[in-house]
Parts: structure tokens; C-alpha cells; sequence
């Protein structure tokens, strides 16, 4: 195996078939979830006023791309995520009944992830904001299953019209399991490990309350204090059987109030965003309580169309030995 594409791969899909494919699944997400969710789309944040930090730094390990503003006196950050300009976006639409709700098709470059056959410089996501009223984990539950139902559905129609994809990739049941139990389960492994492992065995599974977990582990993103609620925060997984691995294909939350942000404040200890435009709207509570979340767009196209590698479905900057790799194998990427 070789830049994680296995021996003897080949597409099951020829260029122009990719191309439509990957449009199908993109617009039929939209679609379902507007509808579902009775949602407005809106156009994605593509810069920010860095006082006004409405981007996320993951806890300080990913770098934004900054610039300064010609003949102003303020500096711009290319945004590397969309929760908190859809939550802003809500408030300053005076948007704040329950089921109020922002979808956004998002792109942006990220440098300082570590790549793989799944992960490159670019990431994309279909996210979602709908205004709530409470935490509800019962109600997030059933949200989380109700994404996973219209997700299945997507992809079975999508084998409708290619009906050369014939693995089945998506289980017809979504298993909720949390860190805890996971850990239990498999003592001796990584966490990685146990995500392909488990996924293995039982199919697509939501993974809970991890992310405290986690803290400081080199396994996990590391998680800003002011975007989501840590407890709350639900991964999706499925495992593709074309890579061998648990891949994560959505996540699913809610957005920090006041009392969460100063609790997860005292954990993460990043006191310097106590003065951004941002946190003073949530302490001020100025800002509608929401469910967050959003699809890994390329992720979950590479699992529906059984792709290898993320440059399969996704436009990015790949070495060049990769490029030739790739060429010789007669494998098409983006």
C-alpha cells in the first residue's frame, strides 16, 4: 500500500462519472437538509476581523492566514471554519426562534494539518446552525439519526444511478457508543485503532463524549473553549471498506452559553479570547443557543463513490511524486 491506496486499486467510476457523481451528492445534501430543516442557505464566510473572532484556532495549533487591509488600519483572517460566522450571522438577523436555521456549502485551506489518503490542505463541509432552545440530548440523538437516515438515502441513490458501486458502506443501523465503552471494548489498542476496529465489526457508529477525554492526545484535533459545547459533541463514523478505516463523515453539537464557555475557559485556560468581540456576545447572551454541526464533504463523496484517496473527489495540492503515482496506476485525480 502506497500513499494509502491499496494494491491493485481502480476506480469503479471513469472521470465523467465522478464529476456528476460528486455534484449529485453535494446538491442532493443540500437539498435534504433544507428541506428536512426548513433552512436558509447562505453564502460561507470567507474572511473575518480579527478582533471580532469569528474563526477558529483549534486551541492555537492551526494557523489562520492573515493580511493586512490596504488604507485600513484593521487585519483580515481567512476563516478555517463557519459555526461561529452562521451563530453571528443568526443574531445579527435577529433570527432567534427555535428551528431558525443557516446551511453553508464551506471551503478553506488549512496548513497545518498532517495529510492523508482522507485528510488534505483543503477542507470542505455542507454545515449547518438551527437555533434551540435548550440542551437536549435526547433531541440531539435524534437529530444525529435523522442526518445518518437522509445520509443512507443519499447513497443508495446514488448506487441507483451507478449501480456498478455494489459494497455496501453504509450500515442500515447507526450504533451509539461513548469513549468510555470504546475504550472498554478494545483496552489494548489506540484510539485509532478502535475506531477501525469497531467499525469494522459493527458498521456506522456515533462516537460520544470524547472530546474531554482526549485533551493534550496527539489523536485528536484539539478543540477551541467558545465553539461547541464539549460534552455534547457527537462524531459520525462509517467504515470504508476501500481504505480499511473508520473515516468520520459528519459532526454534531451545540453551540457554548455562557456558563459552558467560562466552565470550559477554566480547562483550556485561553484567557486572551475573554477580550474578542465574540465571547462577549456569548456572555452577554446575546447570541441564540444552537445545534452546530456539519458533513465532511469529500469524506463522505470518497466513501459513496468507494474512492481511494481524497484527491479522487477533491482539488488540492498533491506532491509530484504523488501526481506520477497516480498516473501510472491510471488512478484520475483532481
Amino acid at each position: 500500500m502506497k500513499y494509502g491506496i491499496s494494491l491493485g486499486y481502480s476506480s469503479k467510476l471513469d472521470k465523467l462519472e465522478t464529476i456528476k457523481g460528486i455534484s449529485e451528492i453535494k446538491k442532493k445534501l443540500k437539498t435534504k437538509l433544507i428541506e428536512k430543516n426548513l433552512l436558509l442557505e447562505i453564502n460561507p464566510a470567507i474572511v473575518t476581523n480579527k478582533s471580532l473572532w469569528l474563526n477558529d484556532d483549534f486551541q492555537g495549533t492551526q494557523r489562520a492566514i492573515d493580511f493586512d487591509i490596504l488604507e485600513q488600519s484593521f487585519y483580515g483572517e481567512l476563516l478555517q471554519s463557519n459555526n461561529k460566522y452562521r451563530r453571528y450571522l443568526l443574531m445579527k438577523n435577529d433570527l432567534k426562534n427555535v428551528g431558525d436555521g443557516f446551511i453553508s456549502d464551506f471551503s478553506c485551506v488549512k496548513r497545518d494539518v498532517k495529510t492523508s489518503n482522507t485528510i488534505s490542505n483543503v477542507y470542505d463541509e455542507i454545515g449547518f446552525e438551527i437555533v434551540v432552545n435548550n440542551y437536549d440530548s435526547s433531541n440531539l440523538n435524534e437529530f444525529v439519526v435523522g442526518l445518518y437516515s437522509q445520509i443512507l438515502m443519499i447513497s443508495d441513490e446514488i448506487k441507483e444511478l451507478y449501480p456498478k458501486l455494489q459494497r455496501v458502506q453504509l450500515s442500515n443501523e447507526l450504533t451509539f457508543i461513548s469513549f468510555t465503552k470504546l475504550k472498554s471494548l478494545y483496552p489494548f489498542l489506540s484510539f485509532r485503532e478502535r475506531l477501525n476496529r469497531f467499525g469494522r465489526e459493527n458498521g456506522s457508529f456515533a462516537l460520544t463524549n470524547f472530546v474531554k477525554k482526549l485533551f493534550n492526545s496527539k489523536e485528536l484535533n484539539n478543540f477551541s473553549e467558545d465553539v461547541f459545547d464539549f460534552n455534547s459533541y457527537i462524531k459520525l463514523y462509517a467504515y470504508n471498506s476501500i481504505t480499511e478505516t473508520s473515516i468520520s463523515i459528519a459532526y454534531i453539537g451545540y453551540s457554548v452559553d455562557r456558563e459552558i464557555l467560562q466552565e470550559q475557559n477554566r480547562l483550556l485556560k485561553e484567557n486572551f479570547k475573554t477580550k474578542t468581540g465574540f465571547n462577549h456576545l456569548v456572555t452577554t447572551e446575546k447570541l441564540p443557543l444552537t445545534l452546530t454541526g456539519g458533513i465532511f464533504l469529500s469524506k463522505l463523496t470518497m466513501l459513496i463513490l468507494e474512492k481511494n484517496h481524497i484527491a479522487e473527489v477533491q482539488s488540492s495540492i498533491w506532491p509530484k511524486e504523488f501526481e506520477i503515482f497516480c498516473q501510472k496506476n491510471n488512478i484520475n485525480i483532481f
